[in-house]
């Protein structure tokens, strides 16, 4: 009997697998990444994808995230169990009004802002812990991004 190996950590090959679906017709991604969304609002829950998860509130929740020109991409994960998926968002980037960024050394925190509400999504700026090895240069490349987007 063979036993297929399952991947226990966050990897790049499981978050394309993840987030490529969710692209727009000739849309690609600006940057991809894996993040802890920190905080979520019933404004965010406008833009989910499917049946709301019913593992988010308030707490850490670990996620990939895929930017395009366009949109905000977020696959929410299984607390417990990485390999599962527990939501998808698929945010346009105008119906983000404002970002504040906090990138130091060790982490980057990103507040994004609708019009009465923001959550929050906080980025390692190393891959300790998971198969995704780029994940600083991910990360700047985002800030880069949206830096440029929302004119900051």
């Amino acid at each position: 009997m063979e036993l297929m190996m399952m991947s226990i950590t966050m990897n790049e090959k499981s978050m394309m697998k993840e987030l490529l679906p969710l692209l727009t017709e000739s849309e690609k991604y600006v940057s991809v990444s894996w993040a802890t969304l920190s905080r979520t609002t019933p404004k965010l829950y406008a833009f989910i994808l499917g049946d709301a998860p019913s593992t988010t509130g308030n707490l850490n929740n670990y996620c990939y995230v895929g930017i395009t020109k366009s949109f905000l991409n977020i696959v929410l994960l299984n607390p417990l169990d990485v390999t599962r998926v527990t939501g998808k968002f698929h945010i346009p980037l105008t119906q983000i009004k404002n970002i504040a960024i906090k990138n130091n050394f060790l982490r980057c925190t990103i507040t994004f802002f609708f019009e009465n509400e923001n959550f929050t999504m906080s980025w390692l700026n190393g891959s300790g812990g998971t198969g995704i090895k780029s994940q600083k240069q991910y990360i700047q490349r985002m800030i880069k991004f949206l830096s440029k987007y929302y004119s900051i």
